[in-house]
């Protein structure tokens, strides 16, 4: 066997300022949630910090968050002229910030423990700035880049036998090293089968089911994505947070009497749950979507694989049940 490329815990030590950290979009308390939906929209973000006085991003001067789980789960859509209630009234008050000289295995636990998308650092300059799952992913990537380039990408297997068993790569050659080290990441992994990321059941609809119903049923529930189908098992596409965040809060919709058909994501990217685990990361690297929708053979959706269980999966490995480390 050649030689394989991994990650122990050594990589987790360095300082998350090392990451790539993201600006964070600031709004005054005064500003209302529909000119906060406008600016997240604009700027295709997830979350927006609310300041105490102007556009200072120090720590001392934010007073809470709003994301996109937040308008999914808490916005009062069925309120008249719900979108002149101010930010104050939404948001998550207090929030928790790391220290970006921190390692970063203490941003990674954070994020898999508390199921956080994104965390909010002190950074050099002192200004708050935003540490998302992508990123780290993306950092990962690069240790494993000429594996990962060798994989490349595959969108939408062809259905049947061969598009089901296509790549596919057994997974006892790398047997030996999980036994003689629990705690290392290594290239293998990325060859096997991206059931292993799956940690729920994907949430089916019908695509003419009510808006209304889609979105009851996610915050019932607490999940970020719905998938639709026609004619019972027919996938026609995806509905997700965001989908709600841009197309439908803000809107003047009738969302008892708005078929969810009408706002989702039609013909999502699919993977078999057979297909390379490093397919499912290429692909939500290289095309810049969260989620990515799982099959079974009989073209039945499973899943919906999402960036966090990408990142929950790949540093169990490391971490050998870290999450119940303490943070």
């Amino acid at each position: 066997m050649s030689e394989i490329n991994f990650i122990d815990l050594q990589y987790f030590q360095k300082k998350i300022n090392e990451i790539q950290l993201n600006p964070l979009l600031i709004v005054k308390k005064e500003v209302n949630l529909g000119e906060a939906l406008k600016l997240m929209a604009q700027h295709k973000v997830g979350v927006i910090a609310i300041s105490k006085e102007g556009s200072d991003s120090r720590i001392e001067n934010i007073e809470g968050i709003i994301t996109e789980r937040d308008f999914l789960n808490k916005s009062p859509i069925n309120q008249k002229n719900w979108e002149q209630l101010l930010v104050t009234d939404l948001m998550t008050k207090n929030p928790s910030f790391l220290d970006g000289n921190l390692a970063l295995e203490h941003a990674v636990k954070l994020m898999i423990f508390k199921k956080y998308k994104q965390i909010f650092i002190k950074s050099l300059d002192g200004e708050i700035k935003v540490l998302g799952a992508r990123e780290v992913l993306l950092d990962i990537a690069k240790v494993f880049k000429k594996d990962l380039d060798s994989i490349g990408i595959l969108k939408n297997p062809a259905f049947g036998i061969e598009g089901i068993i296509a790549d596919i790569v057994d997974e006892k050659p790398w047997e030996g090293l999980e036994i003689y080290n629990k705690m290392v990441l290594h290239a293998g992994v990325l060859h096997y089968p991206v059931k292993k990321l799956i940690n729920q059941v994907a949430l089916i609809f019908d695509e003419n089911d009510s808006t209304l119903s889609v979105l009851s049923k996610l915050r019932q529930e607490n999940l970020a994505a719905a998938v639709m189908v026609r004619h019972g098992t027919l996938i026609s596409g995806i509905v997700t947070e965001r989908d709600f965040l841009f197309k439908v809060y803000g809107k003047v919709l009738d969302l008892d009497n708005t078929p969810i058909k009408n706002i989702m994501t039609n013909n999502p990217h699919f993977l078999f749950d057979r297909n390379k685990l490093g397919y499912a990361l290429n692909n939500i690297l290289t095309f810049n979507y969260r989620n990515i929708l799982v099959l079974d053979e009989e073209k039945y959706p499973l899943s919906i694989v999402t960036l966090l269980d990408i990142l929950d999966y790949l540093c169990r490995k490391v971490f050998d049940h870290g999450v119940m480390i303490s943070i």
